[in-house]
C-alpha cells in the first residue's frame, strides 16, 4: 500500500514539475523576447506555454485517479451505483 502511494506521489510530482517548468521556461523566454531580443521566431514559446496551461487541468486529475485512496472511493461509488441500478431493474420487472 505504501509502495503504491509512493509510486503515485512520484508520478504526480514529476508530472507537476515538468508542466510547471515548461510554463516557467516559456514565460521566461517570452519575457526576454519582449524585453531584449524582439525575435519573431521565439513566439512558439507562447504556443507551448499555452498548451501546457491547457494540459495541466486535464492531465493532473488523470494522474490523481491513480491514487490508491481515490481508487477505493471510486470502486465503492461504482458498487453503490450498480446495486441501485440492479434494484431498479428488478423492481420494474
Amino acid at each position: 500500500m505504501k509502495k503504491n502511494y509512493m509510486n503515485f506521489s512520484t508520478q504526480y510530482l514529476y508530472c507537476s514539475i515538468i508542466i510547471w517548468s515548461t510554463i516557467f521556461l516559456c514565460d521566461l523566454i517570452i519575457y526576454f523576447n519582449c524585453k531584449y531580443f524582439h525575435d519573431d521566431n521565439s513566439n512558439i514559446a507562447v504556443t507551448i506555454g499555452n498548451f501546457s496551461k491547457i494540459v495541466t487541468p486535464i492531465l493532473l486529475p488523470l494522474v490523481r485517479l491513480k491514487d490508491p485512496n481515490v481508487q477505493k472511493v471510486i470502486r465503492s461509488i461504482k458498487v453503490k451505483n450498480n446495486t441501485k441500478r440492479n434494484e431498479r431493474v428488478n423492481s420494474s420487472n
